[in-house]
């Protein structure tokens, strides 16, 4: 745009102050609205972007809630883990030196909201009893226990802690027959 361009524009606002009026009245009203909604719809985006430093924290903070529970209902060993966009995040240690899990071999399959389905880690339970990777689908419920596989009557078992749509937190649990 010129200079003659600007001027004419001006001078056509000039002849029309209630239509001038107007026109910088919508103006600032646009501006205001887009403000606002590039504000509101970064605030939703800083809320989606749960991290796996979010998860670990609320996996610490149930697991300190409720170990002793967790103690009584899986005596034989248990460790929480976080379920994060198909990733596996588990918790720093199981609750029992003597279990060993190797969370390398575990893996989402699917999930949705309805089920999960996981391939279990291996783990070696005391008395050398191993148990290798198997595929176990757990509905997406909080409070569901679902047994995966049993070993010289040790049954390997997933139970649902919590669960939204940013994160999974659940636990795999053994337990003697």
């Amino acid at each position: 745009m010129n200079i003659d361009q600007t001027e004419n524009i001006i001078d056509k606002l000039k002849k029309h102050p209630a239509k001038t009026a107007l026109l910088i009245t919508v103006i600032i009203i646009v501006f205001i609205v887009a403000s606002w909604l590039q504000g509101y719809l970064g605030e939703k985006g800083r809320q989606a972007a749960y991290s796996e430093q979010d998860l670990l924290h609320d996996i610490k903070a149930i697991d300190k809630k409720e170990s002793n529970k967790f103690a009584s209902q899986f005596p034989d060993g248990y460790q929480l883990f976080g379920i994060l966009e198909k990733k596996i995040i588990p918790s720093n240690k199981p609750s029992s030196e003597k279990l060993i899990i190797n969370w390398d071999t575990a893996k989402i399959i699917n999930v949705n909201s309805s089920s999960i389905t996981i391939m279990l880690p291996s783990a070696m339970f005391p008395g050398n009893n191993y148990f290798g990777s198997n595929t176990i689908t757990v509905p997406n419920r909080v409070g569901v226990i679902s047994e995966g596989y049993s070993i010289n009557n040790i049954s390997v078992v997933v139970k649902i802690l919590d669960s939204d749509k940013n994160k999974i937190v659940a636990l795999i649990g053994f337990i003697k027959k």
